[in-house]
């Protein structure tokens, strides 16, 4: 399950209702359940969002046990595009959002966290740490083997931890 931004909220309430139908889990970027900067309704691709309804969908997390979460965050969060545009976001709240992301690795036992050389948007800044994440939470589900930082992560200019 991979869920980016928003999207985080919905991959984190789908794995509270449906658990066992779930092997890993890749929070890129992702809202956090009663993010406070982000008020109480969010206007997402047109259309308006309870973002209380959405963080109480999530169960308060979920904690996931031992299921593989890799947390990929962005070297620039507050960029739309790096070295381009920014949202504008005061410096408190760039610093909540990078104490958020650090957070959610103790959803899991068995969790990384990578920090893509990108803005928010990781899927356009840095497609290949994207695919190297994708790729290590399918193996490490497909093999049985825990999450971990290797050597691919220099390649694609991500920094593991």
């Amino acid at each position: 399950m991979v869920g980016h931004s928003y999207g985080g909220l919905i991959a984190r309430a789908f794995v509270h209702d449906y658990r066992s139908r779930v092997r890993g889990l890749l929070l890129a970027e992702s809202v956090t359940p009663d993010d406070p900067t982000l008020g109480r309704y969010w206007t997402e691709a047109g259309h308006r969002v309870d973002m209380a309804a959405s963080s109480a969908a999530t169960g308060g997390g979920p904690k996931l046990g031992s299921l593989p979460l890799l947390v990929l965050s962005a070297s620039n969060p507050e960029g739309d595009h790096l070295g381009g545009p920014t949202y504008g976001q005061p410096a408190w709240m760039v610093k909540l959002w990078r104490t958020q992301q650090r957070a959610d690795r103790a959803l899991s036992s068995d969790a990384i966290q990578v920090t893509a050389r990108s803005g928010h948007v990781l899927q356009q800044d840095d497609p290949p740490a994207v695919v190297e994440a994708v790729r290590e939470l399918v193996v490490a589900v497909q093999t049985g083997r825990r999450l971990r930082c290797a050597t691919a992560w220099a390649t694609v200019r991500a920094v593991c931890r």
